[in-house]
């Protein structure tokens, strides 16, 4: 049921309003002028407005184009209530922004209904919102997908003769110390030679050569192990920008999972640490690049909400013959009840203004609904929040 705010200054009328509506089960708000309406708009944020037109200190038309200033894109009925049946204020009560209008007297049953009208009017235009959110959420993460397939593919290109030189140098280096060795041995026979032996002393003093032969090596390998590791890097990149992947095909979400937590997990979240309980999963049916950006979106809400600090548990089990289990735990601040219903919502956000637009967790319920699956959340204030994803193994309709 909307919240509806009344705005009139017959308390008379307020009153039989009022008394109308919460028989209706409404949650209901009273003004007593337009500025008061204003007021109560921007703390309360009503879902629908009844409005009178003829008030002191500000009249109704003046509230109404304040209040869908207000609103911005939220879209807020105004339903105008008012004895004037000329044409020309009629048109002023569509000019401010007014959604329709009620002429005094007016019947209990047409009140209902219009108020029935525009709130499936409302609905149907935040599901729209919703729909276009997401759409450009999702060309939003095509784009990075594409961009990210390309930075892998021009990685790849130095990557590959780097390390092919880096081995054919490490190759060299072994080499190399091996004739020293072999030089070595004729230290019995140089040191009768005492101005070459002088020298050669000289120069393996000034070279460090036990330093040398043991640091060369180390850095070596220590350089390739970090080709390697951006090897894995690149292909993770390579994974997770399968953005041309748009058919349904058989993945490992454990596999998924991990590539995920690889190229999230950075400096904002070094701090955290992360426990990995993964089970034995077969392979599960699904869209590759949603899924990515799935846990993409839950494992950076958890390292959000945490600050950076504390711990993340992944855990993945076969729920049952037919299901599958994701669990994304963190010892956060919690949610509180009241906001774990709306948790879900598009545009629900619990953070400052500019940290977010609220559509990470919507945009990951959709992708689980549209694979057929469940998501929930739990929480508690203080001790941090699990969100558990259940996916179908084979979906029995790919829509």
């Amino acid at each position: 049921m909307p919240n509806i705010l009344i705005v009139d200054d017959e308390p008379t009328n307020c009153l039989l309003l009022e008394t109308i509506l919460l028989e209706e089960g409404h949650s209901v708000s009273c003004a007593e002028n337009g500025r008061e309406a204003v007021k109560l708009f921007e703390q309360q944020r009503p879902d629908l407005i009844l409005m009178d037109i003829m008030m002191p200190e500000m009249d109704g038309y003046e509230a109404t184009r304040l209040i869908k200033a207000l609103a911005g894109e939220q879209f807020v009925p105004v339903i105008f209530l008012t004895g004037i049946t000329d044409e020309y204020q009629l048109a002023r009560c569509v000019e401010c922004g007014g959604d329709d209008f009620l002429t005094k007297p007016y019947s209990k049953v047409t009140l209902n209904a219009k108020i029935e009208s525009l709130s499936r009017q409302q609905a149907m235009i935040i599901k729209l919102q919703d729909t276009q959110a997401q759409l450009l959420q999702a060309e939003k993460m095509a784009s990075i997908g594409q961009l990210a397939a390309g930075m892998a593919h021009e990685i790849n290109t130095p990557l590959g003769f780097i390390t092919s030189n880096l081995g054919s140098l490490q190759s060299y280096q072994q080499d190399l110390l091996s004739l020293v060795d072999v030089y070595l041995k004729a230290d019995p026979v140089l040191s009768q030679q005492s101005d070459l032996w002088q020298d050669i002393q000289t120069a393996r003093a000034q070279a460090d050569l036990d330093f040398l032969r043991e640091d060369v090596t180390a850095l070596i390998n220590e350089s390739m192990d970090g080709l390697m590791r951006i090897k894995g890097i690149v292909q993770n990149l390579k994974d997770y920008s399968a953005v041309d992947q748009l058919e349904w095909q058989l993945i490992d979400l454990n596999k998924s999972l991990v590539n995920t937590l690889e190229l999230i997990h950075g400096d904002s979240a070094k701090n955290v640490k992360i426990v990995e309980e993964y089970g034995e999963l077969p392979d599960v049916e699904c869209h590759s690049a949603q899924i990515n950006q799935l846990f993409t979106n839950l494992l950076t809400n958890a390292f959000q909400t945490m600050d950076g600090k504390g711990v993340v548990t992944l855990r993945t089990y076969q729920q049952d013959d037919n299901r599958v289990s994701i669990e994304i735990v963190d010892s956060g601040k919690g949610i509180t009840e009241e906001h774990l219903k709306h948790i879900f919502d598009p545009f629900f956000t619990t953070r400052s203004v500019g940290s977010g637009m609220g559509l990470g967790l919507s945009v990951a319920y959709s992708i689980v609904k549209q694979h057929q699956g469940q998501i929930e959340a739990q929480s508690e204030v203080g001790k941090g929040t699990t969100m558990k994803i259940l996916l179908p193994r084979r979906q029995t309709a790919q829509v």
